[in-house]
């Protein structure tokens, strides 16, 4: 019987090693995180090891070629050439320009590493075929989705060790323990024979005038930084379109909590105002149950320079969790959504601002300017308020009469996961090549 593949039960973050580099220190920062675990999560063909020797696959993430010092003499002294480093930078920190085959890690930091060879495993689809033997395609933010609603053994005995980050819910330093129980009430979705059960258990709700009408979830977090300001300038306008109509906006940044489902909300932290449960933590199912579509920016939104195509959990959450889409993304989102994954598509929708492409006297123009998207924006808007212009009674009537479409693209994210894994034939000969 072939040994399985041993993998670091660790995450590098290379660009910051403390210093001094000894091994207790090393163990405190860079503990296991849930990316290990749902990356090589066959069990078949990888196990983990805490012995820097003995491991065949080291995880990184290495954001920039500054890598202090420390970091390079603590790789020569615990690594050797016999090993694979793979670094997860674009696995999780995607935009629209951060994909340059120039930022390779080896063009980055060179060839003064120990490891026999650096790969950069990234989930951009439209690169699945680049030409490099260092550059691995792996869908994570899918099988992200898939692992967290459906294949919860992945993880569920290994997260009260694990390192976690604002992607996965964790209690505050003071109220941590080390049995704290992975949070499935969080992850846990309305069986499928329960969704209309459920919307109609709400509009009697509404025919008691106990509450509105709600037509949309619309979770548009809307932080203005300099990589972000794109995406959050027009989450914004779309936040203040929304705003018109009957609907939940989240939006922690403007104080706009769509809280998760936990056992417990605590009152001595930020729980209340989502700070706790953001991210990857999804919103209530009950605002899934009681509305119909989700209306968002995605994190993607212009072509740009490198042709990136990445769907994220802001598109797997509402498939998830029983909803129709109307999403904002880079051109031809839709259409990949349709072509490369099976997920299907109302036809009371019009989509066309998916595909509406302006004329450029310069060719490069529509890849390196956001706001040539100015006209397919508009659209999106125009079909926005289209669709809300309906009402709810008329929205509710759809998401009955085309049930079946949700919970196909529900089957997909159960049924279908993992794509394109690690451990499938193609990738994992590529790993240990």
């Amino acid at each position: 019987m072939q040994r399985k593949v041993k993998v670091l039960e660790c995450m590098i973050q290379a660009n910051g090693v403390p210093e001094p580099v000894d091994d207790e220190t090393f163990w405190r920062h860079h503990g296991p995180t849930p990316e290990v675990y749902i990356l090589f999560q066959n069990s078949d063909l990888f196990e983990y090891t805490r012995d820097f020797a003995e491991a065949d696959i080291i995880p990184l993430l290495i954001h920039n070629p500054e890598i202090p010092q420390a970091t390079m003499d603590f790789f020569s002294d615990k690594f050797n050439n016999n090993q694979i480093a793979v670094n997860i930078r674009w696995l999780c920190h995607i935009d629209e320009t951060v994909m340059n085959p120039e930022n390779l890690t080896e063009n980055m930091i060179g060839s003064n590493h120990p490891f026999k060879k650096i790969i950069d495993l990234h989930s951009d689809w439209s690169k699945i075929l680049y030409n490099s033997n260092t550059f691995l395609y792996t869908d994570f933010l899918f099988n992200r989705s898939h692992v967290m609603h459906f294949k919860r053994e992945v993880l569920r005995d290994k997260y009260a060790t694990s390192t976690r980050n604002h992607w996965y819910q964790i209690a505050p330093p003071h109220l941590q323990t080390e049995q704290e129980p992975f949070p499935d009430k969080t992850f846990d979705i309305t069986p499928d024979h329960d969704i209309l059960y459920r919307l109609k258990e709400f509009r009697m709700r509404i025919n008691n005038h106990e509450i509105t009408p709600k037509m949309f979830v619309a979770p548009s977090t809307s932080r203005v930084r300099p990589r972000l300001a794109q995406r959050s300038v027009l989450r914004k306008e779309l936040n203040r379109l929304l705003f018109e109509y009957e609907g939940y906006i989240g939006d922690i940044s403007q104080g706009l909590a769509m809280l998760p489902d936990m056992v417990e909300y605590r009152h001595d932290t930020w729980d209340l105002l989502g700070l706790n449960g953001w991210g990857f933590s999804p919103p209530s199912n009950v605002y899934y149950d009681s509305s119909t579509l989700s209306i968002y920016v995605e994190t993607l939104i212009y072509k740009g320079w490198f042709d990136t195509m990445c769907a994220t959990e802001k598109t797997f959450t509402p498939m998830v969790k029983g909803h129709f889409i109307m999403p904002f993304g880079r051109p031809k989102f839709i259409y990949h959504l349709s072509k490369d994954y099976g997920f299907k598509f109302p036809s009371w929708i019009d989509y066309t601002y998916d595909t509406s492409t302006p004329e450029h006297p310069d060719p490069w123009q529509e890849r390196m300017q956001p706001f040539t998207e100015q006209v397919r924006w508009d659209l999106y808007k125009e079909e926005v308020k289209r669709i809300l212009g309906m009402g709810a009674e008329k929205l509710y009537q759809k998401k009955k009469e085309d049930l079946n479409i949700l919970l196909h693209n529900r089957s997909i994210m159960r049924d279908i996961g993992p794509r394109a894994d690690l451990g499938e034939n193609d990738n994992f000969g590529f790993l240990m090549a």
